[in-house]
């Protein structure tokens, strides 16, 4: 109860939003975008010239305070991609905060017992043993606390972040296994608030991508990093964070383009965890370029040229798995030939991702769609991939 109280005065405490509206034009000069007449004049939906600018691919990082304020940032992924509202009205991204020096009485009890890095330390202890018979299952429990991170640092900004990042460090460098697992569920906890709550900071502190830009680079950075040495369950965390890139949709072609390039590099990963967030990551970066009546897809992955391209590789693995064992006999020892094992692994990948991108359209045929199920089709007799697993597990 005392953290649901908590929650809740943070959720009345909370400091006010600054909304403004401008008419379409005015916004399109500041971004120095073609005036609404002409937009209207052949506006379809897709890409186009006039919202090339609502993408991270056209975004120039503000350089002071100021340009950061004054730029207009579209939560709503909507806005620009079918046509245009001749009035938006969109949040500043501004608001009043709460200082030491500048604050109701009643927020500042909050403040005072925050303040104290002993109190810290003592709820993030509480967040780990706050088990009910070892059960880590989400909870609402657990998302009263997540709460109460996103009213900490939407209210007070970066006050509390030195803190808070010094328990990080200690969470997830825990060396008793034991506690690892609810420490790191802790960190992870403290961080979404931080995120969460990271919403509306100034640029000096710092759901439309350009805002989130900083995030959305250290998730490219996580994916784009050579990690030989990182463990299964690190390396699926971090191609799990890339499927939540899912959410700025359409308005990161750049990023789809990105992360599609690096994936199909990996199709044959060793580890089959892996291979299958690979496969989920590429679908879902070729899931955008879709061609409306009257409209256009020109900023994301071909969709076309990545089936002509997972074929052709799908051939050429399935023609050395044929020609070479997997398994070669020496002095009754069996060695596992490992041009014959990537090709496997790289057609079990490609299997995942033409049934996702057959999955992708549930409710339509897409232009696609046949060639995908023909390809599936023609190996449907093909023999079962999991008993050849099932050997190479019994000769490891």
């Amino acid at each position: 109860y005392a953290i649901i109280g908590v929650t809740a005065l943070f959720s009345v405490q909370k400091p006010s939003r600054i909304y403004i509206t401008k008419l379409l034009d005015e916004i399109l000069r500041h971004e120095s975008q073609q005036s609404l007449t002409n937009i209207d004049e052949k506006c379809c939906p897709g890409d186009r010239d006039d919202n090339l600018w609502v993408t991270i691919n056209n975004y120039k990082i503000p350089s002071t305070q100021i340009e950061w304020e004054e730029t207009c940032f579209l939560d709503k992924s909507f806005h620009g991609y079918y046509t245009w509202p001749k009035v938006i009205k969109y949040c500043v991204n501004k608001r009043i905060r709460y200082t030491q020096n500048a604050m109701p009485e009643q927020v500042a009890i909050l403040y005072d017992r925050f303040i104290d890095k002993n109190f810290i330390v003592q709820l993030t202890q509480t967040m780990i043993l706050n088990e009910e018979d070892g059960d880590i299952k989400f909870s609402r429990k657990r998302f009263q606390m997540y709460k109460v991170h996103i009213g900490l640092f939407r209210n007070f900004g970066i006050v509390f972040v030195e803190s808070f990042i010094e328990q990080l460090y200690v969470l997830i460098h825990e060396i008793i296994r034991e506690k690892q697992e609810g420490c790191h569920r802790t960190a992870a906890e403290m961080v979404a608030g931080m995120i969460r709550g990271s919403k509306h900071w100034t640029l000096d502190m710092n759901q439309d991508p350009r805002r989130m830009y900083r995030l959305i680079d250290y998730i490219c950075l996580l994916i784009t990093n050579n990690h030989k040495t990182e463990t299964t369950f690190n390396e699926t965390s971090r191609w799990y964070l890339a499927l939540k890139l899912n959410n700025f949709q359409w308005r990161i072609p750049s990023v789809w383009y990105m992360i599609n390039d690096h994936a199909k590099e990996l199709l044959d990963h060793p580890q089959k965890p892996i291979r299958q967030y690979i496969a989920n990551v590429l679908v879902m970066s070729i899931s955008f370029n879709v061609i409306l009546p009257n409209g256009k897809s020109t900023r994301h992955p071909n969709i076309d040229q990545f089936i002509d391209t997972l074929c052709e590789r799908l051939h050429q693995a399935i023609e050395v798995y044929e020609r070479a064992p997997l398994v070669n006999y020496s002095d009754h020892v069996g060695e596992i030939n490992h041009e014959a094992r990537k090709a496997l692994n790289l057609i079990d990948t490609g299997v995942l991702g033409l049934c996702a991108i057959i999955l992708s359209s549930p409710y339509d045929i897409s232009l696609y769609v046949p060639d995908a199920l023909v390809l599936l089709c023609e190996h449907s007799q093909d023999p079962d991939p999991i008993q050849v697993n099932n050997i190479l597990i019994l000769i490891m």
